[in-house]
């Protein structure tokens, strides 16, 4: 299926015998049939637009939100105490009295 291509197969870039090279460039020459027109972007088509939509300013907000300061509160409930607890058990049989 392999396809020899010519020298006269048409390339990518010539449309109707009119070899038309649009490019982003800043002067854009075009040559239909002959005439040769330069066509230079006007400032609308430049981008130079400062993006007013740039996600940087809020995403430098503070959160208010950060679960750092309730994350650092006592504990109330830490069983640790509890434990601490002296059991009566260990003095021996005295508790294991009925």
């Amino acid at each position: 299926n392999t396809k020899s291509v010519g020298a006269d197969a048409p390339k990518a870039d010539t449309i109707a015998s009119g070899s038309q090279s649009s490019t982003n460039s800043a002067s854009t020459s075009t040559t239909n049939n002959g005439e040769s027109q330069t066509t230079t972007p006007t400032a609308a088509d430049t981008p130079t637009a400062t993006k007013s939509n740039s996600p940087s300013p809020p995403i430098t907000t503070t959160e208010s939100n950060s679960p750092s300061p309730p994350i650092t509160t006592t504990e109330s409930n830490s069983p640790s105490p509890p434990i601490t607890t002296t059991e009566s058990s260990s003095s021996g049989n005295a508790p294991n009295k009925k």
